[in-house]
């Protein structure tokens, strides 16, 4: 998929509802409604993205939008490769060692 501005949007709503989530938790769990202030507006909000996410994903279901990946391929076309660089290979050595009389040092 080529909308990379809807995958970010996904995962930036996915925080957001992680974040939801987080706040129903520490809710529930001390039995307290300090958070409510908070969680409320951010309920609101993301109804409003989620049902912007959902139909924009609807859409790219539909009709996807795609960009090529890799090489494309077409029909007819030749190209012609030629090198005309040549490469001198030596060997290095550390020195003639056939000249040397008794043990190596």
């Amino acid at each position: 998929m080529a909308d990379y501005e809807l995958v970010a949007d996904l995962a930036f709503t996915y925080g957001r509802l992680e974040e939801l989530r987080w706040r129903l938790r520490y809710r529930s769990e001390l039995s307290t409604k300090a958070l409510d202030a908070m969680t409320a507006p951010l309920v609101d909000e993301l109804r409003r993205e989620v049902s912007d996410r959902i139909e924009r994903v609807d859409k790219q279901i539909k009709e996807p939008t795609v960009q090529p990946v890799g090489l494309l391929h077409s029909v007819g076309l030749t190209a012609v490769v030629s090198s005309t660089a040549s490469i001198e290979t030596k060997v290095i050595r550390g020195g003639d060692r056939s000249r040397v009389v008794g043990p190596p040092t």
